[in-house]
């Protein structure tokens, strides 16, 4: 995902966030608190939160919640997995945490989306 509703994925390729890109990409599905980010990135947690939003754009719960957006639509894309398995493999505890999601960072609900796949 080196693009997300216009943000630059570049900033990954630097230290900080470069090892922390790595830590996301293989443990999306796990919890991943700030202070664990800000650990994996060699950073305070006092100066994580502000360092990560000037450098990416956005809060990293945020930016999280992008990435595993960006995963569950490939899983949408590639896998026969019901919306409900992809929400859970991607991460999110809650359906409806899912839903809202989804649909804040696609303008459509997970079920349309997949219907959408269908027509195409």
């Amino acid at each position: 995902m080196s693009e997300f509703n216009g943000m630059n994925g570049e900033v990954f390729n630097d230290h900080p966030l470069k090892k922390l890109r790595q830590y996301v990409d293989d443990r999306y599905a796990e919890h991943i608190s700030l202070s664990e980010a800000a650990q994996i990135s060699g950073l305070q947690m006092s100066s994580f939160c502000a360092f990560f939003r000037t450098a990416v754009g956005i809060h990293f719960t945020d930016w999280l919640r992008q990435v595993r957006i960006s995963k569950a639509i490939e899983l949408m894309k590639n896998s026969g997995l019901s919306i409900a398995r992809i929400a859970h493999d991607v991460g999110f505890v809650e359906m409806i945490t899912f839903e809202r999601e989804f649909k804040k960072h696609t303008q459509m609900t997970p079920r349309d989306f997949t219907e959408s796949l269908r027509t195409d």
